[in-house]
């Protein structure tokens, strides 16, 4: 039997197989969808749970986020939400169905708005499960070196052992996005697979 959560991993790995293979981003971007989907759900009913351990953590009620879901409920105003996550969710809903709009098409899916689900996907993973996978590790240390200026600047000393691979990373690679760094990538990921 598998559990939400062991589907919801399994999903976020493969798709961060198939985004470092760089071959079939629609099918990754379908399984992050999933995945984030099926967390934001986990975190929602673990709500209480979570707060209580995040305000631990960060010791600030006002820092606290606890999905894609509620971080989207803070910053967007409370008429719009529910037209907010329908954008989000267009581009999920065309990969899935096909009863209401069969003719329809859509714009090429980029490496970054994948990236991005991606992230969200591991952020609602490592709220239920405060851990990550080698596959989600390996992403995160990409995804910091690809977006070094969108990153924040380490508040803990436990985050500098990560700053200073992500500064390795970049120091090793020139275009992170290149086809040959992302081979790479995908070949430390079968080391762990």
């Amino acid at each position: 039997m598998i559990t939400k959560i062991q589907a919801a991993e399994r999903q976020l790995d493969t798709a961060i197989r198939l985004f470092f293979e760089n071959k079939d981003l629609l099918s990754s971007y379908t399984l992050a969808a999933a995945s984030r989907e099926l967390t934001d759900d986990l975190c929602e009913n673990r709500r209480a749970e979570i707060f209580q351990a995040e305000l631990s953590r960060l010791g600030d009620a006002l820092e606290v986020r606890l999905s894609f879901r509620e971080e989207l409920k803070i910053i967007i105003k409370d008429e719009y939400y529910k037209e907010t996550l329908k954008l989000f969710r267009k581009r999920q809903n065309f990969l899935k169905h096909a009863d209401k709009d069969a003719d329809d098409g859509m714009d090429e899916l980029s490496i970054d708005e994948l990236a991005f689900v991606l992230m969200f996907g591991i952020r609602n993973f490592t709220l239920l499960e405060k851990r990550l996978t080698p596959a989600m590790s390996i992403f995160l240390l990409w995804f910091g070196a690809a977006k070094p200026s969108i990153l924040k600047k380490p508040q803990h000393s436990t985050n500098h052992e990560f700053y200073s691979k992500v500064e390795g990373l970049r120091r090793t690679f020139q275009d992170l996005y290149d086809t040959e760094t992302l081979a790479v990538m995908h070949e430390e990921l079968k080391i762990h697979f």
